[in-house]
């Protein structure tokens, strides 16, 4: 059996200071790797390298390591605040948003020549209208996977126009998951930790 070994350490990059985890494994024997998992530095290395060595290491790969720390941080940041002019991914592009107000009594999602269009009451406002536009979203998109994990459905050809009225759906949160307010994004995934719904 293969006996693996795990310690923590910190470096100062200037103003910043990155704490790692070592992982030390007597069945690696000449590569040391460096990368990122669930938010957090790791090194992973054979056991007979000195501690000096692997700092030296993981000084020289600073400016990868915070920039990779960075990019994981804008993207757990950036929360959709479901208002005109904003942009909403699908597909692989990003798609502007449209909000109008009406006399209608539940918010809808449509998707039509690449553009979302949101109607929502013209009585709801504040969190309770941001709740009910993300609601009729992360309805649209568990219907549009739905669609595509479908074995007939892995065609978009009958998706435009369609509307979806905003409702509950217990594995909303799976298929969209960077839908919600998050006071504290999990760092592992894209997923809210403490969500309000």
């Amino acid at each position: 059996m293969v006996k693996t070994m795990t310690e923590s350490d910190s470096i100062r990059f200037g103003e910043t200071t990155s704490e790692y985890q070592v992982r030390r494994s007597a069945r690696r024997r000449k590569t040391v790797q460096i990368g990122l998992d669930a938010g957090r530095v790791y090194v992973a290395a054979p056991t007979a390298i000195p501690d000096r060595e692997l700092r030296d290491m993981v000084r020289r790969r600073a400016t990868w390591i915070l920039d990779n720390i960075r990019d994981r941080e804008s993207l757990t940041k950036a929360q959709p605040l479901f208002v005109s002019g904003e942009k909403l991914p699908y597909l692989g592009r990003s798609v502007s948003m449209i909000v109008r107000s009406g006399d209608m009594r539940v918010p809808t999602a449509r998707f039509d020549h690449w553009r979302f269009m949101v109607s929502i009451p013209k009585d709801v406002a504040g969190d309770e209208r941001f709740e009910r536009i993300r609601d009729a979203f992360i309805e649209w998109y568990s219907e549009r996977a739905a669609e595509r994990l479908s074995a007939g459905g892995l065609s978009s050809a009958g998706a435009r126009g369609r509307e979806y009225s905003s409702g509950t759906s217990a594995d909303a949160g799976a298929v969209a998951p960077r839908m919600g307010r998050c006071a504290r994004p999990s760092p592992s995934t894209s997923s809210c930790m403490n969500s309000r719904t």
